[in-house]
């Protein structure tokens, strides 16, 4: 009987120690997920605030090429003017010349 109980008491703290064992591990591995969560969350967030910065170069770059678009629209509206008016005043130059030679 005494063996019986003795052999009881020794897997009664076999249980225990496996179950502190059991517990022990799994903190650990419970802790190591949150590390890993941390990262990741971090590099979520780094990597968000790099395409944030991408994309606002982006925008602006696309900002840039339609004012530089539309500023040369302009100029070339301009230059399509003095062009005409440089004509216009070759012709009448043109024709007081011919004028004064008759």
């Amino acid at each position: 009987m005494q063996d019986a109980e003795a052999q009881l008491e020794s897997e009664e703290a076999r249980v225990l120690r496996i179950q502190l064992e059991m517990s022990q591990l799994k903190q650990e591995s419970e802790r190591k997920m949150n590390e890993k969560d941390e990262e990741i969350e971090s590099m979520r967030k780094n990597h968000q605030r790099q395409l944030d910065a991408v994309t606002q170069t982006l925008e602006e770059e696309v900002k840039a090429k339609n004012e530089q678009a539309r500023q040369k629209k302009l100029k070339e509206g301009e230059n399509a003017e003095l062009q005409a008016a440089v004509d216009a005043n070759d012709k009448v130059h043109s024709k007081k010349c011919e004028t004064e030679v008759t």
